[in-house]
Parts: structure tokens; C-alpha cells; sequence
């Protein structure tokens, strides 16, 4: 079974059992997001809490606060991708195509360019 679904979840073990939960619960929250069941603001949120999760330190790392969004919004390149992502998991009025959002949801790292981890 695992074998079958890691198929379609992209993910990178950095040695953080908790930063690969974070990371499937994100990818998890967008498929969410695309079927209509899970707000934007939720898949926000888990990806703001991956990326906390892929640093070590004990700051919160501005990208996370801008993807979170709540205190400070994002700009530039940051703002247009995440506007790029929620367009592509967007719940539309046709059948909703999980495949296609979990493919989506699997890419999401490489589109926001999201790096491995790093230490603050």
C-alpha cells in the first residue's frame, strides 16, 4: 500500500520524523483544499508549519510568517506563487480530480522553491 501512495507524495526524509509528517499534512490540506473541504488559510497554515519544521533554531523563519500570512503578508515572487498554487488546487465547478490535485500538491515544494532545510 505504501508503495502505491508514495507514488504520488513527493517528499524528501531530511532525519526529521516530524518535518515529513508536516510535509504530508500539507500536501494532504491542498488535496483538502482542491476537493472543497480545507479553507486556503489551512493550507497556509500546514505549509507555514513545514517549513518551520524543515529549520533548525529556535526563530521562526520570515518565510514562514509571510506563507502564514496572518501578521504580514507576502510580496513578490512569494505572493505570486502562492497565488499560482491556489489557482491550480482552486476547486472548479467540473469533477474534481485528485490525481491531478495530489500531483499538484506533490510539486507545490519545487514551485514555491522551497529549499531542504537550513538552521536559524
Amino acid at each position: 500500500m505504501w508503495h502505491q501512495c508514495a507514488r504520488y507524495v513527493d517528499h524528501e526524509i531530511i532525519g526529521l520524523s516530524d518535518c515529513l509528517a508536516a510535509a504530508l499534512k500539507t500536501q494532504h490540506a491542498m488535496i483538502e483544499f482542491a476537493a472543497g473541504t480545507a479553507t486556503w488559510e489551512q493550507v497556509r497554515h500546514e505549509l507555514a508549519v513545514f517549513v518551520i519544521s524543515a529549520v533548525r533554531g529556535k526563530k521562526v523563519p520570515r518565510l514562514a510568517q509571510l506563507i502564514h500570512g496572518e501578521r504580514v503578508q507576502p510580496t513578490g515572487l512569494l505572493a505570486e506563487k502562492l497565488t499560482a498554487l491556489r489557482h491550480r488546487l482552486a476547486p472548479g465547478a467540473a469533477p474534481i480530480d485528485l490525481m491531478a490535485a495530489a500531483t499538484q500538491a506533490a510539486a507545490a515544494h519545487r514551485m514555491l522553491r522551497l529549499s531542504p532545510g537550513e538552521r536559524h
